[in-house]
């Protein structure tokens, strides 16, 4: 597991550099950015054995992190990302800045398919108890709707005071659970590295002013300088004659006298100083000239900053034109709540406002008060309908993308299974040795091995379930590798053995070009709504459209067609006397009932 994590975190890495380094946006000189370039790739191809070395260490005690290294390794040979970076540094060199810009960007993306598989099974998971939670709030928040409806409705007809207003209460209540849920819910996802950069995640258990529970300076993590600590020697300080060192006094001490013309003015915090300027700061309180609580300063001095803070801002120095963002929230703002948070606390503050009116016996400003509440806990549904609506794409296309690999590996092993067959069938009769025969039985153990995958994959379709025809001809697929098996450990490469392999390699490749369609659908699609959201009800996602079904029913039964052909062709008469010819000929009644009972389904949405 520790190694998973730290690959994935050394991608990571890798994509954000090969980001910053793009040909039309990097500052830095080309010759520099070719170098950069062939350091990346170099640390790809580094990547890639680690990938090899990390699935053979967790191969016996985690056999599924280690097919998914594996999964990741055989997706990124496929996308020659090595091969593409040679190609761009080559470009670079050349000074063909657009076409090396427009090869990044393809690269980028590809890196990005390759993290998003490595965290596939983790973000799955997580996206799973995301939906589940999302979709217990959005129930209480539908109950809350009702009740807040019906206590403005009383309120509207005259209904007795008292009852009206003991609702109301109680709906409050109810909002205050929900909050706090909600509350307990993002605090939770302060482990998430996507969260990892919220003021909950990795400063959990610092105060805004950078102090730690216990009240003292805690330790910079950002690689800013402690109080009273010399600012690091690559950002010199403005210094100036006569101006104390940074480092040289503690926080606490100043003396006014030593301020010279054009130094900051006495109580504005210096590199690496919290000079105060008269005394020591009252508990509580923050210093005059010292910043707030929560405000984004390091304990850097603003650039251009030489006079006092202006009147009515005691310690809020102006920034000047220049200075650039902060990462952090201004001191006079709070942190952005998540998921509607702050939806339902402008809900509960309109409800605690409605009671104040309905205890002062006044009917028409609760009623207000009560329609503001009803309006913000629109807003908040509407707002967990959207969340789960994008937790549902997210996890079909991480379900797209994982699926895609595994068909993409089968196929690999089958097409060599398949030119290992038609190899072996050239060779004649009278030529054939002990050591063809041997060769014959590793292709059969080579097709078992592949079956295997099939069924484990088939296991994964069925527990998806939005799909019909898929999870069919995967386990038509499945049964036809086990023919091919048991038909090559005899030594048959004959046609009808062949024609199985083309109908296994035919049914791979319809299937991942229907998952390479509806990926590239579903990125569309969420490209669309984030321009223009949509609004409603979250639908359940299918796995693949109707269309898609429809076309993998139609092969199957082409299919079933084309090996009943073979067998009427290889027998004489009109029944198969042959056991291989029977065998074959009761798997395709099988195939054909099981192809119409598909069909059936499909017709009558069993699947939804």
């Amino acid at each position: 597991m520790r190694k998973s994590l730290a690959l994935l975190l050394s991608l990571w890495g890798l994509v954000v550099l090969a980001g910053s380094v793009r040909a039309d946006e990097a500052p830095a000189p080309k010759e520099d950015l070719s170098i950069q370039q062939l350091q990346i790739r170099r640390d790809y191809e580094r990547f890639e054995r680690s990938l090899l070395e990390a699935a053979e260490h967790l191969r016996r005690k985690e056999p599924e992190q280690a097919e998914t290294l594996d999964r990741v390794r055989e997706k990124s040979q496929q996308q020659a990302l090595l091969a593409e970076m040679d190609k761009i540094t080559q470009e670079l060199q050349q000074k063909q800045t657009g076409q090396a810009a427009d090869r990044q960007k393809e690269v980028i993306g590809r890196l990005k398919e390759i993290l998003q598989m490595l965290q596939s099974d983790d973000e799955r998971d997580r996206l799973k108890r995301d939906m589940e939670f999302y979709q217990e709030v959005l129930k209480d928040t539908n109950r809350l709707i009702g009740k807040q409806r019906d206590a403005r409705s009383d309120n509207q007809k005259g209904g007795d005071l008292k009852k009206v207003e003991g609702d109301q209460k109680k709906t409050a209540e109810e909002a205050q659970k929900l909050a706090q849920k909600l509350d307990k819910h993002n605090k939770d996802k302060t482990g998430d590295p996507k969260s990892g950069d919220s003021p909950k995640g990795k400063d959990a258990g610092k105060d805004p002013s950078g102090k730690d529970a216990n009240g003292k300076p805690a330790d910079p993590k950002d690689g800013s300088p402690k109080p009273g600590d010399p600012m690091d020697p690559k950002k010199p300080t403005e210094t100036k004659p006569g101006e104390p060192k940074p480092g040289e006094k503690m926080p606490g001490e100043s003396k006014p006298s030593e301020s010279k013309p054009g130094e900051p003015m006495p109580g504005e915090p210096k590199p690496g100083e919290g000079k105060p300027s008269e005394g020591k700061p009252s508990p509580g309180k923050p210093m005059p000239g010292k910043p707030m609580e929560g405000q984004p300063s390091q304990g850097k001095p603003m650039p251009g900053q030489s006079g006092p803070p202006m009147p009515g801002q005691p310690g809020q120095p102006m920034p000047p034109q220049d200075q650039p963002p902060s990462d952090q929230p201004p001191q006079d703002q709070e942190p952005p709540q998540d998921e509607g948070q702050q939806d339902l606390n402008q809900a509960q503050d309109a409800m605690k406002r409605a009671i104040e009116e309905l205890e002062k016996k006044s009917r028409e400003s609760a009623g207000e008060e009560q329609q503001r509440a009803l309006e913000q806990l629109e807003k908040l549904k509407a707002k967990l309908e959207e969340i789960l609506r994008q937790r549902r794409e997210e996890e079909k296309e991480l379900y797209l993308a994982m699926l895609e690999v595994r068909f993409q590996k089968m196929l690999k092993v089958q097409l060599q299974i398949n030119s290992e067959t038609t190899r072996l069938e050239k060779i004649p009769q009278p030529e054939r040795t002990a050591a063809h025969f041997d060769k014959c039985n590793a292709a059969a153990q080579l097709q078992q091995g592949n079956s295997v995958d099939a069924d484990k994959t088939l296991s994964l379709l069925k527990e998806e379930g939005s799909s019909v025809a898929f999870p069919e001809a995967v386990e038509q697929m499945r049964s036809s590798m086990d023919l091919i098996a048991g038909r090559l450990t005899k030594a048959d490469t004959g046609s009808t053995t062949q024609l199985l392999e083309q109908i296994v390699v035919e049914t791979l490749e319809e299937i991942i070009l229907a998952l390479q369609k509806e990926l590239e659908s579903q990125r569309q699609k969420k490209n669309q709504q984030q321009q223009k959201p949509q609004k409603g009800q979250p639908q359940d996602q299918k796995l693949v459209n109707q269309l898609a079904e429809l076309k993998m029913i139609r092969s199957l039964q082409n299919q079933v067609n084309r090996v009943t052909k073979q067998i009427g062709i290889e027998i004489d008469g009109e029944q198969a006397a042959e056991p291989d010819h029977r065998k074959l000929a009761e798997d395709l009644a099988k195939r054909q009932q099981r192809i119409q009972s598909a069909t059936y389904d499909l017709s009558t949405g069993r699947n939804e």
